[in-house]
This record gives C-alpha cells, sequence and structure tokens, in this order.
C-alpha cells in the first residue's frame, strides 16, 4: 500500500511519538544511474522519511509509516524515491531507493520519528581521472598497449581512441592488442579515458604516439632460367635498426 501523508498530518503524528533514529545505511558517495538504497531505523512506533533539493526545499511529499502499517507497504517521493516498510513493531525500519541523476547532488534525504531527523546526503561521485599509460610493447605484427587501472568505485568502462582506424575501442581490461598499421611515414596517436557509469571521463592525461616503419618494397628481382629451374634474385632490403620511432606527449 502506498502511504503519502499531508506536510500536515505528518507533523501532527511525528510529534506524538518518541525515538532516536539513525541511517544504518549512507553511502559516503553514490554512482550515477546505478540504484541505491538507504536503510533508516527510526528508534520508535512511527517512521517518516523526506527529501529535501540543493535549496532546501522539500521533494514531493513526506512519507510515514506507523505501527498500523504492514511490512512491505511502499510510498513514493516525487515519484524518484521509493520506500518500502521492512520491520514493523516498537522500532521501524524502512528502505528508501533511487537512482542517481546529476540534478539529485547535495540533496538530503531525511529519516526519523517525534521531530528528530536525522540526514544522508547524497552526493555523486567524482568523475574518475585517465588512466595513465604505460609503454607499448611492439611484436611482429601487433602492439600491446596497456595503462593504469582506475581506482574509482563507479567505473563503467574504458575508452582507447586510436587515431590511425579513427574510432574509439571499449573495453573493460587494463590494456588493448592491436594489429601495427602497415603504412610508412604515419604517425598513429594512442590515449585511453576512464568512463563511469553515468558516462562521464576526464580528458587523457597523456597518449602515445608512433611511426611504423615497414620494410620496404623488393627491387631488382631477376629471373636465370637453366633447363630444369628457375632462379630468383632480388636486392636485399636494408636493415631496419629501430622498427618503430615512438614519440612520448
Amino acid at each position: 500500500m502506498e502511504i503519502i501523508l499531508s506536510f500536515l498530518s505528518f507533523m501532527l503524528l511525528f510529534n506524538h511519538l518518541d525515538g532516536t533514529p539513525q541511517f544504518t545505511t549512507c553511502p559516503s558517495s553514490v554512482c550515477l544511474s546505478q540504484p541505491v538504497t538507504y536503510e533508516c531505523n527510526s528508534g520508535a512506533d512511527t517512521l517518516a522519511w523526506i527529501v529535501l533539493d540543493t535549496n532546501g526545499d522539500r521533494v514531493g511529499s513526506p512519507v510515514a509509516y506507523t505501527v498500523f502499517n504492514n511490512v512491505g507497504d511502499t510510498g513514493s517521493i516525487g515519484g524518484q524515491f521509493i520506500t518500502v516498510l521492512t520491520v514493523g513493531g516498537s522500532s521501524l525500519v524502512s528502505n528508501i531507493t533511487f537512482t542517481p541523476t546529476l540534478n539529485m547532488n547535495n540533496y538530503t534525504v531525511q529519516c526519523g520519528a517525534v521531530g528528530t531527523l536525522v540526514n544522508c546526503s547524497i552526493v555523486i561521485a567524482n568523475i574518475p581521472s585517465a588512466p595513465i599509460p604505460s609503454s607499448i610493447t611492439f611484436y611482429s605484427d601487433s602492439l600491446t598497449f596497456p595503462w593504469s587501472p582506475s581506482n574509482s568505485s563507479c567505473l563503467s568502462h574504458y575508452n582507447v581512441n586510436v587515431t590511425s582506424i579513427e574510432y574509439t575501442i571499449s573495453t573493460n581490461d587494463t590494456s588493448l592488442s592491436l594489429p601495427v598499421p602497415s603504412t610508412n611515414d604515419t604517425e598513429h596517436s594512442i590515449s585511453v579515458v576512464a568512463v563511469d557509469t553515468g558516462g562521464r571521463y576526464m580528458d587523457p592525461v597523456d597518449q602515445r604516439t608512433f611511426v611504423a616503419d615497414v620494410p620496404e618494397f623488393v627491387t631488382n628481382i631477376q629471373l636465370n632460367q637453366t633447363d630444369l629451374s628457375i632462379d630468383v634474385s632480388w636486392e636485399e632490403v636494408k636493415k631496419i635498426i629501430n622498427q618503430y620511432f615512438m614519440l612520448f606527449l
């Protein structure tokens, strides 16, 4: 049953009972677009939820429970915050669940009984810092681009941008293997960002840039035919001393 009381009715009920409310679940920060649940124990046979916006104004109407409510009764505040009574009796316990959005940052969730309210702020986690790229490892026909892992609790994935193929690769790993471009004298850049659950990311702090140097074409091919065979010869390709030239920007 959904319980939505007018503010006046809520205050009248609130002033008749005693209790020491406390949040048993109040995260220090929350992730965008990821449902989160706060839990409160009113310490009394009444329990009420209030949500305040950044200006201190109430969002929607308060939701209140009494000893006469049944466990499982639900309520809604502003259509975004859903409450449910989880423990009845003389010390009510209730949850409030919502999906954080940017505009909820610094909202205040209040819970309490008998005029005593406790607060739990909604704090949106910071945007993850961009990972630090490590040195590229080159192989005969591929390269591996590693980076430092993100310590953000709200990490969704990594986006790796490769200019040579002109698109972004998403991955949950902390390294990426790619084929080595086969075009000489072309600069290729690789960078990585950490993307949070809300799709936010910071600009890359570093990128790795390299120019591939592949062998030149074989020249001066000569054929020498004998009675039963053909000998093929060509001019030796100059030996490549540094296969890849790298820049660190």
